[in-house]
């Protein structure tokens, strides 16, 4: 979790899993069997922790991309959410969404994701949609809505 104003991280926590892991799944994830194996927090303390500050008042505002799969994740809720997969659109069209890197190298010209084997960051897509969210803000919905003209 990134404040939004001061672009501080406020929470960053890998949870101990509660089964071993079969396939890390790193190249995506960016996650390791080292790092993993330093978690002491569990899913109840993440999801506790996660539910505490998005409880405060006034209530604050989830920004990221295809929110529903960390939703889903932490079996959390919440009635505020931006989600930068549905505020630009895929060059196709809908149902489809755009990637993540694929709009940070389209609208803020750089690119992300891209370590390969070493997964990526998941600091590097929080600060992305950031990026992406004060892009849409400054240019209004027909200049970063991903259709021509």
């Amino acid at each position: 979790l990134i404040d939004y104003g001061s672009g501080i991280v406020v929470y960053d926590q890998l949870v101990k899993p509660s089964k071993p892991v079969v396939d890390y799944l790193t190249r995506w994830s960016g996650i390791t069997a080292e790092a993993l194996s330093r978690a002491t927090a569990s899913f109840d303390d993440v999801q506790a922790h996660i539910l505490s500050v998005l409880s405060a008042s006034p209530t604050p505002i989830l920004l990221g991309h295809s929110l529903e799969s960390d939703l889903h994740a932490l079996k959390i809720c919440h009635p505020r959410c931006i989600d930068t997969a549905l505020i630009f659109h895929h060059p196709r069209g809908r149902p489809l969404k755009p990637g993540l890197a694929w709009l940070t190298k389209k609208w803020c010209g750089r690119e992300i994701q891209n370590r390969g084997e070493g997964g990526h960051d998941p600091e590097e897509d929080a600060r992305a949609c950031l990026e992406l969210l004060k892009k849409k803000v400054d240019n209004g919905s027909s200049r970063s809505s991903g259709r021509a003209g």
